[in-house]
């Protein structure tokens, strides 16, 4: 928060305890005239200032993070990281995912995220928005340890997959894979570059994918571009904590790059 935000927040303050204390202090004085209980009013006036000051407590106490937030500004010990996501505006934090089309998942099936604002507002375009998101950081990405996937596992759910596409070079590259690494144990993050790289994931294929990454309890997967920039794939929408829409106007450009997302879940 730079010096100027300091300084107008603490004299907002002080203006409107001021305009509480007159409130008060206004308010024993006319009930002393009309009613003329003069002991009980007295005391009012008397102590208009300690009540002041509670009701100025209770007022700032009441002051939600949401509306002095500024982006990229993130508590100590945050339960959350941020990123951004530009797209048409949410009236409600989505609760599934809808199908991808061909070629409309870069880095996999799931809501896309970047610590960029100015990508987030490319792919916003038009009349549409970019939202500040809050992301549970106890997550599981798809390219960690907790997410390796027995190969005869995988081999089994994408022959019962009905649609897929490139099934056979799919299956043939998983088994290269593990060939060359020596291990039947596999990242997910295999998987869902073949999907990708394929063109296998558009329509309802993709979304059995992504159940499929669910049932294993991985939540997403990162991805790193260039100049510092990371982008990241959600399958599990439960873990959206927060959203808020940015207002262009009122954007602190200090916050164009997020922090890496991957330091704050220890990904890293």
């Amino acid at each position: 928060m730079c010096l100027s935000q300091i300084w107008f927040r603490g004299h907002l303050k002080l203006f409107v305890y001021l305009l509480i204390q007159i409130k008060v202090y206004g308010v024993a004085l006319v009930l002393r005239i009309t009613i003329g209980n003069a002991a009980k009013m007295d005391w009012l006036v008397n102590n208009h200032v300690v009540i002041s000051m509670k009701l100025s407590k209770i007022l700032f106490d009441q002051s939600t993070e949401e509306n002095i937030e500024i982006a990229g500004e993130e508590k100590p010990q945050s339960s959350t990281f941020q990123m951004y996501h530009g797209g048409q505006r949410w009236s409600l934090v989505p609760s599934e995912l809808r199908a991808s089309k061909q070629g409309r998942y870069e880095s996999g099936i799931g809501i896309n995220f970047t610590n960029n604002y100015e990508t987030a507002r490319k792919y916003a375009g038009g009349n549409r928005v970019v939202h500040l998101v809050d992301i549970d950081r106890n997550i599981v990405d798809l390219d960690s340890e907790k997410a390796k996937i027995d190969l005869d596992e995988m081999v089994e759910f994408l022959n019962g997959l009905r649609g897929l596409k490139k099934r056979k070079e799919i299956i043939a590259d998983l088994q290269r894979y593990s060939d060359r690494v020596k291990s039947k144990t596999i990242p997910g993050s295999v998987l869902n570059n073949l999907v990708v790289n394929h063109e296998a994931g558009a329509g309802n294929v993709g979304l059995e994918i992504v159940r499929f990454f669910l049932s294993k309890g991985i939540d997403g997967v990162f991805t790193d571009k260039n100049g510092g920039e990371v982008w990241f794939i959600l399958f599990n929408l439960s873990k959206i904590k927060g959203v808020k829409v940015i207002v262009p106007k009122e954007f602190n450009y200090k916050d164009v790059m997020l922090p890496d997302p991957k330091t704050k879940i220890g990904a890293v």
